[in-house]
């Protein structure tokens, strides 16, 4: 992990001060404290300080292209969960493989390829259990998450042709599980009830929507998105359950993780109660 600014520069005074050179130029003794005889604004401070700005920035930049040369690596490497989801991603819709099981490009556009690349969500998930390896998939519509239901059977095929022989795969392309919740808001009484309502209905879905694909819901973040809406002052989440696409239903006591890999929301039933 890169040091920060302060960390470089507290270094920098350590070796300046343990200078023997320095510190017959500037006359003081070993041992001696930095803030003792410089202060931040003094000429030596401010060289010190950009001098670990510039070696602050340099490590985050290296850090960040290890990181991602390290990322790549782990997509390119074939059978990886990861290799996985980046060839799901990389499925062009109606195109033809070449041997390698890569789409063929030749003769099309970039729109054309753009407009191809349906699988905007994946995840690949190794079941230890029962020796399966889920692929969960899903597609855009108007900035939602949507199955890919009328592509289906061609990327199925897709998955055929690039899997690792033996390897068994279970697709998981489904409408997102429908999620309600029973929520109490007291709320300060000098505000609209039914305004404050509105923004925790809208805080409620924005949360759902930005949860990563696949991401694990939990009460505790959804108190907290409420908790931060102008105008409440308690938040008391009384039940969550969703019901998943294959018409199964469940509680959710805690968090969970959508079987669809996200959610959709249902039935938000706030009771507005006025903070007295």
């Amino acid at each position: 992990m890169a040091r920060t600014t302060s960390e470089i520069l507290e270094e920098l005074q350590k070796q300046w001060m343990a200078s023997t050179a320095v510190q017959e130029l500037y006359g003081f003794n070993p041992g001696e404290r930095w803030d003792a005889h410089f202060s931040k604004v003094s000429i030596e401070g401010i060289i010190l300080y950009i001098v670990a700005y510039c070696a602050h920035v340099l490590e985050a930049l290296f850090e960040s292209t290890k990181n991602e040369v390290e990322e790549r690596f782990l997509q390119q490497l074939p059978g990886t969960t990861r290799w996985y989801v980046q060839k799901l991603k990389e499925y062009l819709y109606n195109f033809e493989l070449d041997e390698w099981g890569n789409p063929i490009l030749d003769g099309h556009t970039d729109d054309e390829i753009a407009q191809a690349r349906i699988i905007k969500h994946a995840v690949a998930i190794d079941d230890a259990v029962s020796g399966i390896l889920l692929l969960k998939i899903a597609g855009e519509s108007n900035g939602n998450r949507v199955p890919l239901t009328e592509q289906e059977e061609q990327i199925q095929e897709y998955i055929l042709r690039i899997k690792y022989a033996g390897v068994k795969t279970r697709l998981i392309n489904a409408v997102g599980d429908i999620f309600n919740c029973k929520v109490a808001i007291w709320y300060d009484p000098l505000l609209k009830s039914n305004e404050v309502q509105a923004d925790c209905e809208a805080a409620m879905k924005t949360y759902l929507q930005n949860l990563p694909f696949n991401g694990e819901f939990s009460i505790m973040a959804l108190t907290d998105t409420l908790q931060a809406v102008k105008g409440v002052k308690i938040v008391q989440v009384r039940n969550c359950s969703a019901i998943d696409a294959l018409l199964s239903s469940y509680q959710i006591a805690d968090k969970a993780t959508p079987y669809a890999g996200y959610f959709n929301p249902g039935t938000l039933d706030i009771e507005m109660k006025p903070y007295v």
